[in-house]
C-alpha cells in the first residue's frame, strides 16, 4: 500500500483548516523475471494501482474539499537491467497504462483521465567504463514522457518530451582515500517542457561535485 502526503484545507472551503489524512494507494502487481546470462536480467509486470482522488465536492452555498474519488492504472512494465559487456553497463525501461478515474464529485469526469499522468513512459541509462583510464565512467540516459491531460475535462494536454542527460564519473584514491569526481550535464538540448500542469521542467544543467570518504 502506498501513501501521499496529507494536506491542510485551504480558505475557499467551508471545512478550511482541516488535515487531510495522507492519501492512500493500493497497488496489485504479478512479474516475470528472466536472467538473459549471469550479469543482464529482463523482467516485466502486470499492475494495477487504485488511488484517492481529492476534489471540491461542489457543494453550496460553500463547497467542501474532500477525498472520496477513484482513478486506476492498469498497466504492464519491461525492465532490463545489467551488463552487456564488461564494461557496458544498462538500465532501461518501458510502461504502458491504461488511466482512468472511476469515481468523481462529477459524473461527467466519470472516464476522463486523471491530470498530470501519462500512459507511456521509458527510459534507458548507460554507463562505459574506459577499459585505458581506469576508474573513468562515461554515463548517458535518455528519458521520454508521454503527453498527460493539464485539466480534469481533458480539454488541456501536456505535450510529450523526450530528455537527454550525459556525464561522466572518476573513481581514484588520494591519500589513501576514496575520491569520485562527477560532471554531468542534465537536459543536454536545453529541450523546453512542462513538468507539469503549473511548473516549467529543468532547463540544461551542469553539475559538477567531488566527494571523499573520511
Amino acid at each position: 500500500m502506498l501513501t501521499g502526503p496529507s494536506i491542510i484545507v485551504g480558505n475557499a472551503y467551508a471545512n478550511r483548516g482541516e488535515v487531510l489524512s495522507p492519501l492512500l494507494s493500493k497497488q496489485y502487481e504479478v512479474g516475470l523475471k528472466y536472467d538473459i546470462n549471469p550479469n543482464l536480467l529482463l523482467s516485466t509486470a502486470l499492475f494495477r494501482i487504485e488511488k484517492t482522488n481529492r476534489y471540491s465536492d461542489l457543494a453550496t452555498p460553500i463547497p467542501r474539499y474532500v477525498q472520496d474519488g477513484l482513478q486506476v492504472h492498469n498497466g504492464v512494465e519491461l525492465v532490463l537491467t545489467g551488463k552487456v559487456t564488461d564494461n557496458l553497463t544498462i538500465m532501461g525501461g518501458g510502461t504502458l497504462m491504461d488511466i482512468g478515474v472511476e469515481k468523481s464529485n462529477d459524473p461527467a469526469l466519470e472516464g476522463k483521465k486523471p491530470t498530470n499522468a501519462a500512459s507511456r513512459m521509458g527510459k534507458i541509462y548507460a554507463e562505459y567504463a574506459l577499459p585505458w583510464i581506469p576508474g573513468l565512467n562515461l554515463t548517458g540516459g535518455i528519458y521520454y514522457t508521454g503527453e498527460r491531460y493539464a485539466n480534469v475535462a481533458n480539454t488541456d494536454k501536456i505535450p510529450s518530451y523526450t530528455l537527454y542527460d550525459i556525464g561522466a564519473r572518476y573513481t581514484t584514491r588520494v591519500l589513501d582515500k576514496a575520491l569520485i569526481v562527477r560532471l554531468n550535464v542534465i537536459n543536454l538540448t536545453g529541450k523546453n517542457y512542462w513538468q507539469d500542469q503549473y511548473n516549467l521542467g529543468v532547463p540544461r544543467t551542469i553539475a559538477f561535485s567531488v566527494s571523499t570518504m573520511f
